[in-house]
Formats: structure tokens, C-alpha cells, sequence
């Protein structure tokens, strides 16, 4: 999965960011594959990314979220 540094906000450096979006992005979709993701998708996922100390907009989190799931069920 590709992580579009445009999307990115927040006080870590690009490198930090874009390796804890991957870190969020790939615990997600093993919890999915492993059935244990019950929740909206776009809301777990802004949860966990806030808990990574990154923050995007509303409109890459939706996107995001979408890729997560779509990738997670191939």
C-alpha cells in the first residue's frame, strides 16, 4: 500500500509519519483478516493514527480506510 505523503499532517518528521501510517495500516489489515475488526474502519483507523501521534484530513482517512479494507480482503 502506497502512503501519499500530501495527505500528511502533524509534528513527526515525513519519514516518522510515513513509517507509523504503515505500522497503523498494517495492524489494521491483519486485524481484519484475523476477524477481529468489527468497527467503522475510517473511525478505528483515525483513532489508532491520532494514537500514533499523525493526523489526516477527514477525506485521506475515508481513502485510506478504503484501500485498508479493499487489500486486506484479497
Amino acid at each position: 500500500m502506497s502512503i501519499h505523503n500530501a495527505h500528511l499532517e502533524g509534528g513527526l518528521d515525513d519519514d516518522d509519519r510515513t513509517a507509523a501510517i504503515e505500522r497503523v495500516v498494517a495492524e489494521l489489515e491483519d486485524d481484519i483478516r484475523h476477524g477481529r475488526v468489527m468497527d467503522d474502519m475510517s473511525r478505528l483507523l483515525g483513532e489508532r493514527l491520532e494514537a500514533a501521534g499523525v493526523s489526516l484530513a477527514p477525506a485521506a482517512i475515508d481513502e485510506l480506510a478504503d484501500a485498508i479494507e479493499t487489500d486486506a480482503s484479497l
